[in-house]
This record gives C-alpha cells, structure tokens and sequence, in this order.
C-alpha cells in the first residue's frame, strides 16, 4: 500500500495531467520547470515570452511574429499607460481639492469655536481632525507621485512583459499560436479567475486565478485544479455562445445594487480562427466576446491587430477591477447606506462570498 499523501498524489495527478499532449501548451506553460515564465525569473536578462511565442507560431505552421505586429501591441501598451495614468492623476487632483476645501471649511469653524471660547471642540479639531485631513493629503499626493513614477519605469516596457502571466497565456490564444484553446475570464474578490479549454475537447483545460498562478510560478504550492470557475451549465451557455445574466441569480442582484454600470463586464470569452492572408502566409483571427452586466454581448473581431486585442483584454480587467472595488466598498458600509432591499451587512457579505463562489 502506497503510503503517498492525497496531497502529494493530487500533485502527482495534476503533474501527469498537464503533461499529457493534449494539454500542449497551456500544460506546459503552468507546470514544466522550463516554461518561460518561470525562466524568466531565473534569468531575466532575455525574453523568454516572445521567444515561446515563436516557437508556437513555427509550430503552428505560421511565420514568426513580425517586429511590426509587436510594436503596434508596445505602442497601444504605452498609450493605455499614459491614459490609465493621467486618469488617476485626475482623480487624485479631484480628491485633493475636495480634501482642501474641507481643510477650509474646519478651519474656519476651528476660528469661530476660539472666538467663541468653545475649548473642548478646538481641540477635538486639533487632535483628531485636522491632524486626519493633512494625513489623507499627504497620501493622496504620495499616491500620485507613485503613479507617475511608475509610469515612467514602464513607458520603456514592451507590451508582453507588462502583461500578467494569465492575461499572457490568453494573448497566445487570439494571435494563433495555441490553436484549438479559448479562454474564459471572469471574476474573484481577489483578482481575475481564468479557465483554458478546447472547445472541441470537453474533457480538456484548467481554471485558476491569476493569482493562483503567480503564487504557483513563485513557488508555493499548486493549488490549481480542473473545475470551472462558473457552474457548468453556464459554461456551456457562454462557450456556445447563448450566454445568459439570468443563469446567476446572485450575481444579477449584486448586479443591480453595486455595480459601477450596466455595462461591466463579467465574462470574457477569447478565441483565434486561423485565415490565409492576402500574401498567402497564415494569420489570426482573434473573436471576443464580452458579457456585460445588463445582459447584453458584445463581439469583436480582429485580423492581426494585436494591440486592440490588448486593449480589450486590460479594458476587461479594469472593468472587473471597478466591479470587484464596489462590491468590497459596498460590503463594508454602515447599515443606513445599503441600499433599499438589502436589510443587513450580513447579507451583502453572503452575497458576495456566493458570487466569488460561482465565478
């Protein structure tokens, strides 16, 4: 009798699994010791994504990722950096002058307490408020700066190394070097939840989040398995195309509540048709489709347009990011602030355990 953990034989499962043929190369990339996300943690000073990415276009029977096609995805990285940065700069310009005409306005009522002789609220304004006010400034604009700084370090950045791990694995499905897998993004508390699959093989893929992932390539325990990250039969709605919002009653109500806009996103579908090019070389066709929160699909389709791609992929992180940010926001008010409907705390907190749950 084996005296193997379930643990270890779940790692030895998961090992064999993602090391069969079929799973080529989403497997590999998780599981082997040369996959090159975890080289390039081990040796930094090459670009091990771009040279996989190759070797899967070669193996695919396409050319080489042309330096064109991957300037355009750099370029559209740095302009979305620029963006998502001035916006948060604007943000914070916003925050502070409303922490400043605040700082005003208790000042002003600090003067009328002196002259008044109201001692006891000079100096609970002294001790508590003010002293918070000036501390809310400073973090605003130590935030701001951060900002700034690290756009500077990234604006020099190439577009794939920017790209998280997950978000990297579903850009070698729209540009056609992992033939057969489609992806699905969806939503966690704690960041994006992915799952890998072929749609002509219903037995293949795997779901993780993305932080899964990079705790895995970081070297902690593989914590992954094979499981969905929504209940079956929406999966198979979404991966044929007949997506419906009813299908998660939960979330529809968080929906309705919390949500910053009708149209978030919930779920991103990502998948690539090879297409003969017009000088007779292969191409990519990348198709995605988001399902928004108002029930609502949109499709898109690219030829060769990475850096769109790109685009859709970061707009539908930043959407979840928002979504996840207001529920979180919303699970942690007062009592008078939920909104009518919801009687307690306690039952937002069910409610969004239930949606990280089935998504």
């Amino acid at each position: 009798m084996s005296n193997m953990t379930w643990r270890d034989g779940f790692r030895q499962f998961m090992t064999a699994y993602l090391s069969q043929t079929r799973m080529w190369p989403i497997g590999y990339i998780v599981e082997s010791a040369y996959s090159p996300l975890r080289l390039e943690r081990e040796i930094s000073n090459r670009n091990w994504r771009d040279a996989f990415e190759d070797l899967l276009a070669l193996h695919a029977g396409r050319d080489m990722i042309h330096p064109q096609i991957r300037k355009a995805e750099d370029d559209k990285a740095a302009e979305m950096g620029y963006r998502y940065t001035n916006d948060y700069i604007q943000t914070s310009n916003a925050i502070q002058r409303k922490i400043q005409h605040a700082q005003k306005t208790i000042t002003e009522m600090r003067r009328e307490f002196v002259e008044g002789g109201q001692t006891a609220w000079v100096a609970h304004l002294d001790e508590h408020v003010l002293p918070h006010m000036e501390s809310d400034m400073e973090s605003v604009i130590a935030d701001a700066q951060t900002s700034k700084t690290i756009f500077e370090a990234c604006r020099n950045m190439r577009a794939t190394d920017l790209k998280r791990p997950g978000a990297w694995m579903i850009s070698l499905i729209t540009n056609g070097a992992a033939p057969g897998w489609s992806s699905l993004m969806g939503n966690q508390v704690d960041g994006p939840f992915m799952s890998f699959s072929k749609p002509e093989e219903r037995e293949t893929g795997i779901s993780f989040s993305e932080r899964e992932l990079e705790d895995s390539l970081e070297g902690q325990e593989f914590r992954l398995g094979t499981a969905p990250p929504l209940p079956p039969r929406v999966v198979d709605q979404v991966t044929d195309g007949r997506f419906s919002s009813a299908n998660n009653d939960v979330a529809v109500g968080l929906i309705r509540r919390y949500l910053p806009s009708a149209s978030s996103i919930l779920y991103q579908l990502a998948s690539a048709q090879p297409v003969k090019l017009r000088d007779g070389s292969i191409g990519a066709e990348a198709h995605i489709v988001n399902y928004l929160a108002d029930g609502q699909v949109e499709e898109r389709k690219y030829l060769e347009e990475p850096g769109k791609v790109y685009e859709e992929v970061n707009n539908a992180c930043q959407s979840m990011s928002r979504v996840r940010a207001e529920v979180v926001k919303h699970m942690y008010e007062p009592r008078e602030n939920i909104p009518q409907g919801q009687e307690t705390v306690d039952t937002v907190v069910q409610a969004a355990s239930e949606l990280n749950t089935l998504t």
